[in-house]
């Protein structure tokens, strides 16, 4: 399914809360139907098709996919390539790489048969990402695609107003999710403004969360924790197998461990 839909930050039917207008892909045949529509409600989608296109175009996808092949190749992982040591050893010392995915090993995964948690994907999003996406044999330029400082220029923010408050507004949803530092905070300073009114500033840090393409692998199955827009814009530039970061895991239930829970998605 690919349709163009209005997607809001919370529930809201007010129009002065709508943030963006995207275009999306969805697996929907794989999907209950009323989980389909489940979902549309969840993700804040609040501009569509008439119910009746919706199912006509859920009753379409459940038919293709019932008739598609579910065989799968190998799925088996390898090392990377000699030519990165010196690369993958900067980012293991990396605070990013300490702090948060020690118990991963880097990999290189067959991206075909990666497995996304997401029903569906921003193809805006991942038509920002075609022009910058490495080429395949590009292992050095396609880590740093993968291991994402947020250095890029989509990592940029810039000041915008929600419903008469203040936010960082990025231009991709890949940096949206930001960590504040609490501590330490400065003091904060009051500026005279008139004989009854002050100005009052504080200093707050916040820092981007770490967005590493990384996949659990469970059993024979590889599952996308972050990163499904990179796979898949890795896999239409022609990839094969994609740099990434794997751990192994027992099982679903386990990746609730590492605040994956697959309910929630």
């Amino acid at each position: 399914m690919e349709a163009t839909l209005t997607v809001v930050d919370k529930p809201s039917t007010d129009s002065a809360h709508l943030t963006d207008t995207y275009t999306i892909a969805g697996l929907i045949g794989v999907l209950p139907e009323i989980h389909f529509y489940q979902l549309l409600h969840q993700e804040n989608i609040v501009e569509t098709r008439p119910i009746e296109e919706l199912r006509k175009l859920w009753l379409t996808s459940q038919e293709h996919f019932s008739q598609s092949s579910h065989a799968l190749s190998s799925t088996s992982i390898t090392f990377l390539p000699k030519s990165l040591e010196k690369r993958e050893m900067e980012l293991r010392r990396g605070r990013t790489y300490t702090q948060y995915f020690s118990e991963y090993r880097f990999c290189l995964a067959p991206v075909r048969q990666l497995i996304t948690p997401q029903w569906y994907v921003n193809l805006d999003y991942l038509q920002t990402l075609q022009p910058i996406v490495p080429a395949p044999g590009q292992f050095q330029q396609a880590l740093d695609f993968a291991c994402d400082e947020g250095t890029s220029e989509l990592a940029e923010p810039s000041m915008s107003n929600v419903a008469g408050s203040p936010s960082l507004a990025f231009r991709t949803p890949l940096f949206r999710d930001l960590a504040f530092t609490f501590s330490p905070l400065l003091p904060l300073k009051a500026q005279r403004i008139d004989s009854r009114r002050f100005a009052v500033t504080t200093h707050v840090e916040v820092e981007l969360k770490p967005n590493y393409l990384h996949v659990a692998k469970i059993g024979s199955r590889l599952l996308i924790l972050n990163g499904v827009h990179r796979s898949l814009a890795f896999m239409q530039a022609g990839w094969e197998a994609i740099p990434c970061l794997v751990r192994d895991f027992p099982n679903v239930r386990s990746l609730a461990e590492v605040g994956f829970l697959p309910n929630q998605r």
